[in-house]
């Protein structure tokens, strides 16, 4: 995994990483802001240039950082003009010095990919930079940013916390203890291999902020963490009358908040592992199935997923069964 080294900003709620002390130099890193647009988007200054490193983001003209060490100057843009109607976005700035390579990575909040940009030149970040940097006034659209060693994504996408149970067919197995090549069973396809395990510490912050799927709702005797953009599977006598499908798909983020679901907020990293399939599937995870593969991919997902307007009414129709039960 990664390693953090440091946060800022309003949504960590003062949970950053304490008294670690910033590296003397990071030859490869990852810088991530997650912002949060107003009603009326405008030029955004992430990074002055104060501290050598100035970082901007315009609607309409795309990303722009520059960054000085001495009389040489590295630049990188990343071009492009924001859809009007996007409030959340990720982006990601990151360096390899090794390989003489930086990229620019700007994402909705649910992990689809808006454009990416790769530079020339990656020159190290020292620690008194970084210093600076975690020290300087952040633009008020900035929720948080993060600073880690190492190449880290955007977003998760479809994520389990390390601890998840996941049903195999020798009975449920820990999802940090799956290896590539392992057996896993499927809803729709019976046992399948695992083609790969990714895992990664993930900050749970912002839009990153994990979901904790509530025991009780779900026919579990305990909660499950997710990463937000996890697709769970929803069936029921609401599901068939408002959408004619035997179940759907829902994003757990438009979940959270609900009875069924709170937000993770008591931890500032969570380990989280994603275990990706030959296509994607619906994995039994204690007692509720949630799919391998987060809306954002390009492939056929196995069932309809619902858009954010659409689950308002279907949780409204839940609770209203729930109380008249009572």
């Amino acid at each position: 995994m990664s390693g953090w080294v440091a946060f800022a900003g309003p949504a960590t709620l003062g949970r950053g990483l304490g008294t670690q002390r910033l590296p003397d130099e990071i030859a490869q890193g990852t810088f991530i802001f997650d912002l949060a647009l107003g009603p009326e988007p405008r030029p955004i200054g992430l990074l002055a240039g104060d501290q050598g490193l100035a970082l901007h983001l315009d609607p309409e003209a795309g990303v722009h950082l520059a960054r000085r060490q001495g009389r040489v100057l590295h630049e990188a843009r990343l071009p492009l003009r924001l859809p009007s109607d996007l409030r959340r976005l990720r982006l990601a700035y990151s360096w390899t010095t090794a390989e003489g390579q930086s990229r620019l990575t700007l994402e909705t909040a649910g992990g689809t990919r808006l454009g990416r940009a790769v530079a020339a030149g990656a020159p190290a970040l020292s620690g008194a930079e970084a210093e600076r940097i975690f020290t300087a006034a952040l633009d008020p659209a900035v929720q948080w940013m993060g600073l880690a060693q190492g190449q880290v994504p955007g977003g998760m996408g479809a994520a389990l916390g390390a601890g998840c149970l996941v049903q195999t067919p020798a009975g449920p197995v820990r999802a940090d203890a799956l290896r590539p090549g392992d057996l896993v069973m499927t809803e729709d396809h019976g046992a399948q291999a695992v083609a790969f395990v990714r895992r990664q510490a993930m900050p749970g912050f912002g839009s990153l902020t994990p979901v904790r799927l509530r025991g009780p709702y779900f026919g579990m005797a305990g909660d499950l963490i997710v990463a937000p953009n996890t697709l769970v599977q929803l069936r029921g006598a609401e599901v068939e009358y408002l959408f004619a499908e035997d179940d759907v798909l829902v994003q757990s983020r438009h979940l959270s908040g609900s009875v069924m679901a709170l937000p993770e907020t008591r931890r500032p990293l969570i380990g989280f592992v994603a275990l990706g399939f030959a296509r994607p599937e619906l994995l039994r995870v204690g007692f509720c199935t949630l799919c391998s593969a987060a809306p954002s991919v390009r492939l056929p997902l196995p069932r309809r997923v619902l858009q954010a307007y659409e689950v308002i009414p279907l949780l409204a129709m839940r609770d209203r069964a729930r109380t008249a039960a009572a």
